[in-house]
């Protein structure tokens, strides 16, 4: 298994078999939605792989483990245009000067349940996928 997702402009990963046990100097493959390759790499003594976002597109990544294992996670191009760090925005502040900024409290509030929503979105679309496939939780021994 191959799980991954975006913290500003970086990619994370994390491999693990499906015992749990971590895949370590595994070689990962970075695609793009075209299929071309963009950047590889490998897993470290801890199943973990990161990398700069290469380009803004949807990023398929394969993880070739051992003996055959092989798994694939997609990071959608979306999740990338609003991790907000690969995107340009436009400024409206003034740039001769500079400005104060205060924000109210539901402000504040629609900040944090935003980047909330954006660093689960990966386990929320990991955990659908295992019920596709027809995997739960509650199957898992303790």
């Amino acid at each position: 298994m191959i799980f991954a997702w975006i913290e500003g402009n970086t990619v994370f990963t994390e491999s693990k078999f499906s015992g749990g046990k971590k895949v370590i100097h595994a070689p990962v493959v970075i695609f793009d939605k075209n299929g071309k390759k963009l950047l590889e790499g490998k897993t470290d003594n801890k199943g973990k792989f990161s990398f700069k976002i290469p380009k803004v597109t949807d990023l398929r990544i394969v993880l070739n483990a051992a003996m055959g294992h092989k798994a694939e996670w997609t990071v959608p191009e979306s999740e990338i245009r609003e991790s907000g760090d690969i995107v340009e925005k436009k400024s409206t502040a003034d740039p001769s000067g500079p400005t104060t900024v205060g924000l109210s409290k539901e402000e504040v509030k629609k900040i944090i349940e935003d980047s909330l929503d954006k660093k689960l979105r990966p386990i929320v679309r990991m955990m659908t996928e295992s019920k596709k496939k027809g995997v739960h939780p509650a199957d898992e021994p303790l």
